[in-house]
């Protein structure tokens, strides 16, 4: 079986991850292509129930998506991972091991995510109230060289997942 493409949205909270993941699946689900979505937020709550959000736990959650993402590429089926990654190589390891690795990273000024947050992550962590958030007191590496980068404070979502699924088309990863 031919290894499948391995789609990994990144950026910090609150720049639309989620959402462009969403508009491929829908995309994926019309085109009847199989594929499998992981979310971090929704991993998060099986893989680690009680997160904290502690490097070493990272690391195992990462190791953990980073996987399970590479056994449905290898089945056949796309996997679409919408995660942070905090650390580059959480996404430089599945990188390597993958046959096809198309990484998009979504940015914005820390201004408008700070407006947009949906889960008043950035507000919580100024107040003490959580810790470890990326971009606040937590670093983010962002990739070195992603195959597509698209700024979301410029663009609205339709724009950024008609690029997005051009550039998948354009790579070849699409043909749908």
């Amino acid at each position: 079986m031919t290894p499948a493409p391995i789609v990994w949205i990144t950026g910090l909270p609150a720049v639309g991850k989620t959402t462009l993941a969403r508009g491929i699946v829908g995309h994926l689900t019309a085109a009847a292509l199989p594929h499998l979505w992981l979310d971090s937020d929704e991993m998060r709550k099986v893989l680690t129930p009680r997160p904290t959000y502690e490097a070493d736990e990272r690391d195992v959650f990462y190791g953990a998506l980073g996987y399970l993402a590479l056994r449905a590429s290898a089945g056949g089926s796309f996997a679409i991972v919408s995660a942070t990654g905090v650390r580059r190589n959480y996404r430089d390891v599945v990188r390597a091991q993958a046959s096809h690795f198309f990484e998009i990273w979504l940015t914005s000024e820390m201004q408008n995510l700070r407006s947009r947050d949906p889960k008043g992550l950035y507000s919580a962590a100024d107040a003490g109230r959580i810790h470890n958030v990326p971009g606040v007191d937590t670093p983010y590496e962002p990739p070195l060289q992603p195959e597509l980068t698209l700024a979301t404070d410029t663009l609205e979502s339709p724009q950024v997942l008609a690029c997005s699924l051009a550039a998948l088309k354009g790579a070849g990863l699409l043909s749908a």
